[in-house]
């Protein structure tokens, strides 16, 4: 079967498209994100968990002790936890700030990657929009206070 050439109209079409639909979801994430940044109350289970580390490292507890039953640590490493005991007036404000800045961060690091690989702009576009699109289907995590975006930066 022979391959028909794209014409320039079609080709800006796909782009345009692309554009669009990846600017659609990126605004998307933003919007949730920022809606819910401040909210004071854990969104998800393990946000709580993550809030005691998070409180043990602003009371310069340690985070690595044997299990008990008033604190049982998880296996996560401690980095993230420092980051985010920077504003301990409000931990969950700032837990979520480095999930958030660490999303940013990766959705950048996707761009720079793509074009690194001599992707046209328009397409590295379209790969920091398909990230953004999985937002969802993951659970409205990347911006939640949890360990896995500060990890995977």
């Amino acid at each position: 079967m022979k391959k028909l050439p794209l014409s320039s109209f079609e080709v800006y079409v796909v782009k345009l498209l692309i554009s669009v639909f990846s600017l659609i979801f990126i605004v998307l994430f933003f919007y949730t994100s920022l809606s819910r940044i401040a909210y004071p109350y854990a969104l998800e289970w393990v946000e709580a968990n993550t809030f005691v580390h998070t409180l043990r490292v602003v009371h310069r507890q340690s985070l690595y002790v044997p299990p008990s039953y008033e604190f049982t640590p998880t296996i996560y490493p401690p980095l993230y936890y420092y980051f985010s005991s920077f504003y301990p007036a409000n931990i969950m404000l700032s837990m979520r700030t480095v999930s958030f800045f660490s999303t940013i961060a990766i959705l950048l690091m996707i761009y720079k990657i793509a074009r690194s690989r001599k992707l046209d702009p328009v397409f590295s576009f379209g790969a920091v929009g398909l990230f953004s699109a999985s937002y969802s289907m993951t659970g409205f995590w990347f911006d939640i206070a949890r360990v896995d975006m500060t990890c995977c930066f």
